[in-house]
């Protein structure tokens, strides 16, 4: 990537495929996301977890919004079996809401499309962290 250049020169910064500047978590409030009951499940949802903001993800982002880095790797694979321990706080908070795809296919769309581009990160650099 091209160094950090100057306000003045119009560009603040030049980015790498997977370089980013901070995370940005996304939440859903899962009430709101009945408009369409038919795209939505919450059989795995403990009936407690169903009245608070969920998870959507923690992204890698970009000040300048010129699009956050995704699908960076696939050296690192993601690993339904490392998820076990934590399985219900999963399901509580981190739920996948959609129809018609397993429980985990959620968490591994989010580790591939953006778990991936933080591999540098020791504290992110796997499934579980």
């Amino acid at each position: 990537s091209s160094p950090i250049k100057t306000e003045d020169e119009g560009v603040l910064r030049s980015y790498g495929k997977n370089e980013y500047d901070y995370f940005k978590l996304a939440v859903n409030w899962l009430p709101s996301k009945v408009k369409d009951p038919s795209a939505l499940s919450y059989s795995s949802i403990p009936k407690d977890a169903k009245h608070v903001w969920h998870v959507h993800g923690l992204w890698p982002a970009r000040f300048d919004n010129s699009g956050s880095p995704v699908s960076c790797s696939s050296s690192t694979p993601f690993n339904e079996a490392e998820l076990a321990p934590m399985l219900d706080q999963l399901r509580g908070y981190w739920a996948n809401i959609y129809n018609n795809s397993a429980e985990t296919n959620f968490w591994s769309h989010e580790w591939y499309k953006h778990g991936t581009c933080c591999l540098d990160e020791d504290r992110l650099n796997s499934n579980t962290k």
